[in-house]
């Protein structure tokens, strides 16, 4: 019995070591793969909600087309730090603001007042 029992220790020691030499090691830094840079990042800047529809939306002093079209593209990609936003179109008073940018998308939602005169 006891020739038994060492058998049977032996079959459990020698399969507890064959399972861990097929076990992968752990993964490093080293082995973690970069997304592909051609895949562009979520956009920054998301306008949605924005009356009317048809205003512009410039980013820094670059016209990135209207609201509606934004919408559709989903945002604006912008570099992290702070940008000046300008929401305008005609009749209507202009929306200004500095947002400083982050990782994180900043949606905006704005309703333009109408306007006595020109902006």
């Amino acid at each position: 019995m006891r020739a038994t029992f060492r058998f049977l220790l032996i079959g459990i020691v020698a399969l507890g070591v064959s399972c861990t030499k097929n076990t992968p090691p752990p993964k490093t830094a080293d082995d973690v793969v970069p997304p592909p840079s051609n895949v562009e990042p979520p956009a920054n800047i998301l306008v949605s909600d924005c009356e009317p529809k048809s205003a512009e939306v410039v980013v820094d002093g670059q016209s990135h087309g209207s609201v509606e079209e934004l919408s559709k593209k989903g945002g604006v990609r912008v570099t992290t730090g702070v940008h000046r936003i300008e929401i305008r179109a005609p009749g209507h008073k202009a929306f200004r603001v500095e947002l400083n940018i982050g990782d994180k998308p900043e949606t905006l939602k704005i309703k333009l007042q109408a306007s006595q005169g020109d902006q």
